[in-house]
């Protein structure tokens, strides 16, 4: 064999591995043209992705700079929601509390209508009487009459714990 069909595997072997050999002059010029191409687009590609992380970096700005109030006020919302249970606690203690006593004011209001109905219970009114000046004497003596009189009841007044006119004297009435 000689030495152009060593040459010749040899080529056809780098070929075969992915090696095409050395270029020509025509064949670098068109690769230089390519690769510019490709570059071109690619640093206009870099400079929209720079242009569009200036914009997002733009906007995160003011978003940094709220941060640290939003966590401030996360804090204090999360202490005061910390202390709900504690105060859910003290109002179902009040609640009852209340209860408690709205129940005693209205037994203690039951027991003095009944002590005032009790305290009526032997009260006697009479109407249609003139009013004058008197003085409970006066008034027990003038009672006692009327009964003896009118109902025909005999009344000492030792029976009568207080006889007094209602409100004011109008001697008109």
């Amino acid at each position: 064999m000689n030495t152009f069909t060593y040459a010749n595997i040899v080529l056809k072997l780098l070929l075969l591995s992915g090696d095409p050999g050395p270029t020509t002059r025509s064949t670098n010029r068109q690769t230089d043209q390519t690769i510019h191409a490709l570059l071109t687009k690619l640093d206009e590609g870099q400079a929209r992705v720079l242009s569009a992380l200036k914009t997002i970096n733009d906007r995160l700005t003011p978003t940094e700079e709220t941060l640290p109030h939003l966590k401030t006020r996360i804090t204090k919302s999360e202490e005061m929601c910390a202390s709900i249970p504690e105060l859910f606690f003290s109002v179902r203690a009040l609640t009852k509390s209340s209860t408690d006593s709205t129940i005693q004011l209205s037994n203690m209001e039951g027991r003095l209508n009944d002590a005032e109905d009790r305290s009526r219970q032997c009260d006697l009114l009479f109407y249609g009487i003139l009013a004058k000046e008197e003085t409970w004497a006066d008034s027990e003596g003038f009672v006692a009459n009327i009964c003896k009189k009118h109902i025909e009841i005999n009344l000492v007044p030792n029976d009568i714990e207080r006889a007094h006119r209602i409100g004011n004297v109008q001697p008109d009435k």
